[in-house]
């Protein structure tokens, strides 16, 4: 096994296999920035874990943008040993958003009427915001990002491009 120890700091070292040294010579020559996003083998079916959803590149249906599909073909082209591709979408946190509006009760019975009209009003105003807002976040939601598992002994995980939806 080929590999490089780095001194970090006094104490702390790390120690770099052949495969992500090359891999990052290719990144650090086309200066294209990766992080390293995490061990794991290569996946055969969609896996959630940590508000992050990964499924196997041929399984997913999203919009790869250009760069990433010309980075993946950089890689491979460079002859660096890959096990696969995933594709990890970052999940959101669902907020609770609060619906019920309190408006102060008035002891005139008289007016409950109107209140109901107002509270109808405001309801047939306030849902289709909250529809188009609902709509909103979910094209927001998560930054996909493309992940090559390298033919490593650790099958590293690395996240070579980031991009928001």
């Amino acid at each position: 096994m080929n590999e490089t120890v780095i001194q970090v700091t006094p104490k702390l070292c790390w120690v770099v296999r052949e495969e992500l040294k090359v891999t990052m010579g290719l990144f650090r020559k086309n200066h294209w920035g990766c992080r390293i996003a995490g061990h794991g083998p290569m996946l055969t079916s969609p896996y959630e874990a940590h508000n992050w959803r990964f499924i196997p590149l041929n399984q997913d249906n999203s919009n790869i943008p250009k760069e990433a599909m010309e980075r993946k073909d950089a890689i491979e082209k460079a002859g660096i040993a890959i096990k696969g591709w995933i594709v990890g979408h970052e999940i959101e946190e669902e907020k609770e958003v609060q619906t019920e509006v309190n408006l102060p009760r008035k002891a005139n019975e008289a007016n409950v009427e109107w209140e109901m009209i107002a509270l109808l009003a405001l309801g047939l105003l306030v849902f289709p915001l909250l529809i188009f807002g609902f709509a909103m976040m979910s094209c927001f939601s998560g930054d996909p990002s493309l992940i090559a598992v390298l033919d490593d002994e650790e099958s590293t995980w690395l996240e070579v491009y980031r991009w928001y939806e």
